[in-house]
């Protein structure tokens, strides 16, 4: 194992010049014609497995499962935390539970974002199984993707609890607009002036595909009532079958408590003039329902009205109540 002084020491000098790639202007805007970067057909047409994974509406996930030659893919909503969630979990449920990726590889380098410059510097130096996220619609996936045989987990989340959470991402993310009151940025958020647009259309793109028994579907809110009974799912999903011993190891390294005291996961390595902590802690919470302290009776009738027409005519159901 990297001896942690040396490890902290060569990621202090590296840091800088990985942030710097990672906190550039994004790939794609709701209502850019900007393509994403050509480093995406090279990541599905390796022969090495991949898993990827993506959060419904804000990051996809990527990693190869071993020998098998399948892919798994994995997903949640815009850029919120559920994506860092996964970044801890698809490791560790790929290698049996051997914590030693999650203690001393960032997770940006560990499961690289698609949809980031530093994906080109990365991919090919990742051993495998390999793994990736992104914040994708299904549109946006290059067409490698639909040629492979990658799984894919999509994540969903409460949007209200999502739009609390982007909230106070974006007052700490130096490298987005600020929000503004929570008024204005839940306006911005239902009318898709957010990155990667309405979480509305990100839903819908991922529960229509023609993935079949490539993807699976699980909720933040599955995982937070009973941890480990999501990692079986996954494990099953992945083909691993993981013993009860793994799947309880697994569940203690992925909680929340512990992600938030791991320098790996948890930001804190990154430099305030990207990600200032000290406005909003990058790991904030990790609950579900945080947006009945937030929501007025007024913003939750104006809110849940506009994702109910948004979502009229669907041939899927929410999984939670928009009262």
């Amino acid at each position: 194992m990297v001896h942690q002084s040396a490890l902290t020491l060569e990621l202090s000098m590296n840091l800088m010049d990985s942030v710097s790639h990672l906190f550039t202007k994004p790939v794609w805007r709701s209502g850019s014609a900007t393509r994403p970067v050509t480093t995406l057909g090279r990541s599905f047409c390796r022969s090495t497995p991949t898993v990827l994974s993506v959060l419904g509406g804000r990051r996809i996930r990527f990693w190869p499962a071993r020998s098998t030659g399948s892919l798994s893919f994995l997903a949640e909503r815009h850029i919120i935390r559920g994506t860092i969630w996964m970044q801890e979990i698809l490791p560790l449920v790929l290698n049996g539970g051997d914590p030693t990726p999650v203690q001393t590889i960032p997770n940006w380098d560990r499961v690289p974002w698609l949809e980031e410059k530093r994906l080109a510097l990365v991919v090919d130096k990742m051993e495998s199984p390999r793994g990736l996220v992104t914040h994708f619609p299904y549109y946006l996936m290059p067409p490698s993707f639909h040629t492979s045989k990658a799984k894919v987990i999509y994540v969903m989340r409460n949007p209200k609890d999502i739009v609390v959470s982007s909230y106070y991402f974006h007052k700490m993310a130096e490298f987005l607009d600020k929000p503004g009151t929570f008024d204005e940025f839940m306006e911005k958020f239902l009318e898709g002036k957010v990155l990667f647009g309405k979480w509305t259309d990100h839903v819908k793109s991922w529960r229509s595909t023609d993935l079949g028994d490539r993807i699976m579907y699980i909720t933040y809110e599955e995982m937070v009532q009973d941890l480990p009974a999501a990692l079986r799912r996954i494990s099953d999903f992945l083909g691993r079958n993981l013993s009860e011993e793994a799947i309880q190891k697994i569940a203690e390294h992925c909680s929340f408590a512990t992600m938030k005291r791991n320098s790996m996961s948890n930001f804190s390595l990154v430099p305030k003039v990207y990600m200032n902590s000290d406005t909003s802690p990058f790991l904030r919470k990790g609950i579900v329902g945080d947006w009945k302290n937030h929501f007025s009776p007024e913003q939750l009738a104006r809110f849940s009205s506009v994702i109910r027409k948004e979502l009229e005519g669907e041939n899927f159901s929410l999984p939670w109540s928009l009262d």
